[in-house]
């Protein structure tokens, strides 16, 4: 339990982020929330999940029984799911590489769904950097041009800038760029300096698959004509993981939060034979799907009264719509969202009709919905924003009665990464 003064300071920080996310707290709500920041070891990403559900719920005033409601949704599952995590797609971290500085760091920038055309660019220019500070720790690349160094003679595998070439005819080099064919038949070797003709009939090839816009590593001589006549070429060499792991420095590339060692330990000590159920064109409309998905309810439900518990993550994939249902509400047209009469009739109808089946077969499972955590990964046909990847989580307007009847669903978007911690590491999908 906290102090007065302890309690006094969490009431005001707590009204001030609420306050400026447009929120308001009523008093049992407010005092609701004190005790559970108490002891969390990261309070304001706890209170950011909260203000973000209710913003997507349109809620603007919070009463006890809403908030309750809301932590339920949130955290239902996390006494018995605390070592499995879902990270959507757009909170995926993203490393850049600072050629400068010579180290890596997390992208500033926003994830956008429809980023601007620059960031075409911004891609090829990272991977390059990417590639080439991989080759630069590569002890065959690294440079070693230092008087006195024991081995510095007979290193024969420096990389060369494509523009450094201009003055080095007929010397043989190692250059590292992307393979493009500006025209059909003639092809380029280009990286961030210059873009030269490449010709590549008699080089010798490593295995691998060579692309349109693929990185290689090609050995050859600048030819008086201006073309880069390669000897062979190959693809970049790989580098174990932990070497990887090593250049990064500590930072996080699968995203999420890895728990106290403690914690993992005992997660792991309470479910030695856990596992992960996954499931896809899950047809909620279809009543043959929806009588399999309840046998494997069933089975899960006597399993667990025999002392084997149900996974604890069950992973539903869509189309959650079959063809046949799909069709019979669109009538065959190219529209795919709610154009047919919003959340109570057309496709967005058919959808929450389709989940409030699913919320009320899994209530009939109060077993496996209390130790298992529902995620749902929509499917190319489902509704939102098409084909487009990657795909965000499906509409909570649709939802709302499946949340209602199972609290431990998490809304994932396609694609999404989910890891279940254990000791000394993860294992990861």
């Amino acid at each position: 339990m906290a102090s007065g003064e302890e309690s006094r300071a969490t009431r005001v920080w707590l009204q001030k982020q609420f306050r400026t996310s447009g929120l308001q707290l009523d008093p049992g709500a407010l005092s609701y929330l004190v005790d559970a920041v108490q002891g969390l070891h990261d309070p304001e990403e706890y209170i950011h999940r909260i203000m973000d559900e209710a913003s997507a719920g349109a809620q603007r005033r919070l009463t006890l029984e809403s908030l309750e409601g809301l932590v339920r949704r949130l955290d239902g599952a996390r006494a018995q799911t605390s070592g499995t995590q879902v990270i959507p797609a757009f909170q995926t971290p993203v490393l850049e590489y600072d050629p400068i500085r010579k180290q890596f760091h997390a992208s500033p920038a926003p994830p956008r769904l429809f980023p601007e055309a620059k960031s075409k660019i911004a891609l090829y220019v990272n991977r390059y950097h990417l590639v080439h500070q991989r080759l630069r720790r590569n002890r065959l690349f690294r440079p070693t041009h230092w008087a006195g160094v024991a081995g510095a003679q007979g290193q024969e595998c420096e990389l060369t800038e494509l523009k450094a070439l201009l003055g080095l005819v007929g010397q043989s080099k190692y250059v590292l760029g992307f393979l493009s064919q500006p025209r059909e038949g003639e092809y380029a070797l280009e990286d961030l300096s210059a873009r030269l003709p490449l010709d590549i009939q008699d080089a010798e090839r490593t295995p691998g698959l060579f692309t349109e816009n693929s990185i290689v590593v090609a050995e050859g001589q600048l030819q008086p004509s201006g073309r880069f006549k390669a000897v062979a070429l190959g693809m970049p060499p790989p580098e174990s993981r932990a070497a990887s792991i090593e250049a990064l420095q500590g930072l996080v590339t699968f995203g999420g939060s890895e728990p106290d060692a403690k914690e993992a330990a005992a997660w792991d000590a309470s479910h030695p034979d856990d596992a992960t159920l996954l499931l896809s064109d899950v047809w909620l409309d279809d009543a043959c799907a929806m009588a399999n998905l309840e046998a494997l309810l069933a089975t899960l439900a006597e399993a667990d009264a025999s002392s084997q518990p149900p996974p604890s993550l069950i992973v539903l994939c869509g189309d959650f719509l079959s063809p046949a249902g799909r069709r019979a509400v669109v009538g065959g047209g190219a529209a795919k969202t709610s154009a047919a009469g919003g959340a109570g009739g057309g496709l967005m109808g058919e959808c929450r009709r389709a989940f409030d089946g699913l919320g009320r077969l899994l209530a009939q499972f109060p077993a496996v919905q209390e130790k298992s955590t529902l995620v749902l990964v929509p499917g190319p046909e489902d509704v939102g924003l098409g084909r487009a990847l990657p795909h965000p989580g499906l509409p909570r307007a649709v939802l709302q009665g499946l949340l209602s009847a199972a609290p431990n669903t998490i809304v994932g978007s396609n694609p999404c990464r989910w890891g279940k911690w254990k000791v000394g590491g993860c294992s990861c999908s």
